[in-house]
């Protein structure tokens, strides 16, 4: 069996793997530039599927798909108002070579993205995903739509259990990540292979604030540091410099926290 979806699909590749791992002897076919009609959005490559009907083995057919994760995230002890996290990047080959991530094929997947987006601008604002947090003590286990699950805890110290990391850290690992990703795909973009790429956010807080004692003191972070470890063979650093810059810039988790973004609480009390 098959399993479609487009990347502007209601059933992102996201909800995919749970089916084609419960499905003997099924595969996926991801068309990144179609929504939920992909024979009339992108035919040529819709009838290209047509291969795996005259194949009894699998087909890899994630066209420029890949997958990033944060891979051994680590955070330090508490000291004072000072929390440092580190959290390394590296991209993940998720299947064979034919799907197989290389600087080339996520330039073509950005390329085809963007002109998709060009043509069809309508299709470029869309509501995200929500995360639903239920609260047992203070270990909070958030779930997404999907089958997205995480969970967070807090320290003894303020009544936790410290049995998972802070919703801070999740917040600085957020950061770090989403940082690594968007330098991997501008590098791309210019051709760049990566030899080195690490994401390293630490922040500085004073818990008086996020405790209420002190009005004047903000409840977040006081302030931040992204820290980049990067290099690339035969790569000026001026140009690497340029290219965590403009990542940087572009970066959507770290946008949201350097700008107030409009947010409205709504309470329902049942």
């Amino acid at each position: 069996m098959l399993v479609i979806s487009g990347l502007f699909d209601e059933m992102t590749p996201s909800c995919s793997p749970p089916m084609v791992h419960r499905i003997p002897q099924a595969a996926r076919a991801i068309f990144e530039l179609s929504a939920h009609l992909a024979f009339i959005e992108w035919p040529d490559r819709y009838l290209m599927v047509g291969r795996f009907l005259e194949r009894t083995h699998r087909l890899t057919a994630a066209i420029g798909f890949f997958e990033s994760r944060i891979l051994g995230g680590q955070t330090r002890p508490r000291h004072g108002r000072h929390a440092r996290t580190i959290v390394p990047f590296r991209m993940v080959d998720t299947g064979s070579e034919e799907g197989a991530v290389t600087a080339e094929s996520i330039r073509q997947s950005i390329d085809q993205a963007i002109g998709f987006l060009t043509e069809h601008p309508e299709k470029a604002r869309y509501v995200d995903r929500p995360a639903i947090a239920v609260v047992n003590g203070l270990t909070a286990e958030v779930t997404g739509e999907h089958g997205e699950k995480l969970v967070s805890d807090m320290p003894r110290s303020v009544g936790g259990g410290g049995s998972a990391p802070t919703p801070g850290w999740f917040l600085r690992a957020a950061m770090a990540s989403c940082d690594a990703t968007v330098i991997a795909m501008r590098a791309a973009r210019e051709g760049i292979e990566l030899t080195t790429l690490e994401v390293t956010v630490t922040s500085e807080s004073d818990d008086r604030g996020f405790l209420g004692m002190d009005g004047s003191l903000p409840a977040g972070p006081l302030n931040a540091m992204i820290e980049v470890k990067i290099a690339a063979d035969g790569v000026p650093a001026e140009k690497l410099r340029e290219i965590v810059d403009s990542a940087d810039h572009y970066s959507p988790v770290t946008d949201a926290v350097r700008r107030a973004v409009a947010t409205t609480v709504v309470v329902d009390v049942v």
